[in-house]
């Protein structure tokens, strides 16, 4: 699908878009985003979280980060999804006792083209996004020029799982029950048939670790959660 269609897509679907995504992954993405969050570390200074959403994933790792002059910056091309991540920041409280406050930002951009500086950032994020980045070679080329020496990226993405089992299993359940859970509550059935699809055309886990790795990265590894339905991929720019 063509870059302006998904960006109109994810507008579309932003009100309700947690909620379908809670209901349709069955409660796992919870789960999931608590594995997530143990890749970070907490003393990084300059975090980039890419296609950011509604901010479910810039706020978490906010709640994470030790050092209070920290900057965080949430990317991501859909506006209307923006919208609701400013949102939701405005209703969390960020200062309770002991905790700093990092600094938050929510930009609209491309990933493919940043606009930011070489070597910049401490740690990169992407959530349930890349597989909609229509050029992911150059997103990861992209990334690899603005983390600095040491720096990391981890990604989560959906998988259609490799063994046979699984897969038929799978394919059941985002054919018959996510595309209709998903469609009733947004109002939008067709994003859900394009998200199923984007999840059935992703590489498989060993084919994306190998693109992660010949965009520059090094010491790629990838955790794979829920029979192959769900994978962190993390990498490092080498100093």
């Amino acid at each position: 699908m063509e870059k302006q269609k998904v960006e109109q897509l994810f507008d579309n679907i932003s009100s309700k878009y947690d909620i379908a995504n809670y209901f349709t992954s069955l409660g796992l993405e919870k789960y999931w985003r608590k594995k997530f969050s143990r890749h970070i570390i907490g003393s990084e200074k300059f975090i980039l979280d890419a296609c950011c959403g509604t901010g479910i994933s810039t706020l978490n790792i906010a709640s994470k980060i030790k050092d209070s002059s920290a900057k965080i910056t949430g990317i991501d091309f859909s506006e209307d999804m923006l919208a609701v991540a400013m949102q939701r920041m405005a209703k969390i409280n960020f200062k309770p006792e002991n905790k700093p406050n990092p600094e938050i930002k929510f930009v609209q951009g491309d990933v493919i083209d940043l606009g930011c500086k070489d070597d910049y950032f401490d740690l990169i994020t992407i959530v349930f996004g890349i597989r909609n980045v229509v050029d992911r070679k150059k997103a990861l080329e992209e990334f690899f020029r603005v983390a600095k020496p040491g720096g990391r990226l981890i990604i989560m993405e959906f998988n259609f799982p490799s063994k046979p089992f699984f897969r038929k299993l799978y394919s059941f359940y985002m054919n018959r029950i996510l595309v209709n859970i998903g469609g009733a509550l947004t109002r939008n059935k067709n994003a859900y048939m394009y998200l199923v699809k984007t999840i059935k055309d992703f590489p498989p886990v060993d084919d994306f670790a190998s693109l992660v790795s010949s965009s520059g990265f090094s010491d790629v590894t990838a955790e794979r959660l829920t029979m192959e339905t769900c994978t962190i991929f993390s990498a490092i720019k080498k100093p």
